[in-house]
């Protein structure tokens, strides 16, 4: 009896982890919602959070680089298992990894993309607007997203 409640209890168990949504970490573009539900209709945000020992960079799409001591604000999203599998798709210029995030109180691991290769590009002005978008309805701090002094002008 007792390996019968101990196997269903490892069923159930694996079932909920493979039926519940990923959370996501999005920085930059992924931001905006309006956006963001265009490339992933299942998204739903769970408030902001907080990656730390990474920085942003804004080069010709937005970046985050680890970096002692710095912290990357983001926004949490769940995600359909679906969803994610396109987002790689179209993240295609990022590999996806998993991160700790700080969602208010809680630690959580969240999914996240980084850029392959990284090139110092200065990013168009209806991306710098969108990603604005994005930082300021969710309540992000817009200095993250600066385009360094280099790539302006």
């Amino acid at each position: 009896m007792m390996l019968f409640i101990a196997t269903f209890i490892l069923v159930v168990a694996v079932i909920w982890l493979e039926t519940r949504s990923p959370l996501y970490f999005a920085y930059g573009a992924n931001t905006n919602t309006r956006y963001f539900h265009e490339r992933a209709p299942s998204a739903k945000i769970q408030g902001n959070a907080v990656l730390a020992n990474y920085e942003a960079v804004m080069l010709e799409h937005m970046n985050v680089t680890p970096k002692e001591d710095s912290q990357v604000k983001g926004v949490l999203w769940t995600v359909s298992k679906k969803d994610l599998r396109e987002l790689d798709k179209v993240e295609e210029d990022y590999d996806r990894i998993r991160v700790k995030v700080q969602n208010g109180k809680r630690t959580v691991w969240a999914e996240m993309y980084v850029m392959k290769r990284a090139e110092p590009k200065k990013p168009s002005p209806e991306y710098v607007t969108m990603v604005r978008q994005g930082y300021e309805e969710n309540g992000l701090p817009t200095k993250q997203i600066e385009v360094p002094p280099p790539l302006q002008g």
